[in-house]
């Protein structure tokens, strides 16, 4: 079973609330969270060139640290299953957190 770890700095951007906005009447994704999703994205595919990933249980273990406490940590975990299920092609569906 591959491993990979990796550190990323914490980014408002990636929390779940932050997601979408609101304009002329219609919700649409904010281009800051796409960056932020994108970029951890790359890190994860990055560092899992050369691996195989089966259809099968991934397991995650996703540390937070931040520098506030006006978020909530548990609207990060769905934008980082996201990043790792684009990235090594495994759908979230086979995670374990």
């Amino acid at each position: 079973m591959p491993i990979i770890q990796t550190k990323i700095p914490y980014t408002p951007e990636l929390s779940k609330n932050r997601k979408t906005g609101f304009a002329r009447g219609h919700y649409f994704t904010r281009k800051p969270h796409k960056d932020a999703i994108e970029s951890l994205r790359q890190i994860i595919w990055g560092l899992s060139q050369g691996k195989k990933w089966k259809k099968d249980k991934v397991w995650l273990e996703i540390y937070f640290q931040k520098d506030r406490m006006n978020s909530d940590v548990a609207n990060y975990v769905d934008a980082c299953a996201d990043a790792v299920k684009e990235a090594i092609g495994v759908d979230d569906r086979y995670f374990s957190i």
